[in-house]
């Protein structure tokens, strides 16, 4: 997991207004709830799945459902068997 620090320099004051975002490791759905860590130290602003098994050989509907998210996880269930990394986006 890797954390990233943005800062918008069209603040009006000035100062650096941050954006921490945190995109996992490749997950692979059980079709159940999944927590994924993120290391944010608050819940997330914004927090979405992108996924990873594309290839047209894949099959199936890709559906996914947000759940509440913590300081600690992301939670999203995603249909069994796909595979995604969860974005983390905290604005700070």
């Amino acid at each position: 997991m890797e954390r990233v620090e943005i800062f918008d320099r069209a603040d009006s004051k000035r100062r650096p207004r941050g954006i921490d975002m945190t995109v996992s490791a490749e997950v692979t759905a059980d079709g159940t709830a999944q927590s994924t860590a993120h290391n944010l130290g608050a819940a997330p602003t914004y927090a979405f799945v992108v996924p990873t098994d594309t290839a047209p050989a894949t099959v199936g509907v890709f559906t996914v459902t947000e759940g509440t998210h913590t300081s600690a996880n992301s939670v999203f269930t995603v249909t069994n068997g796909k595979k995604y990394r969860v974005v983390s986006v905290l604005r700070n």
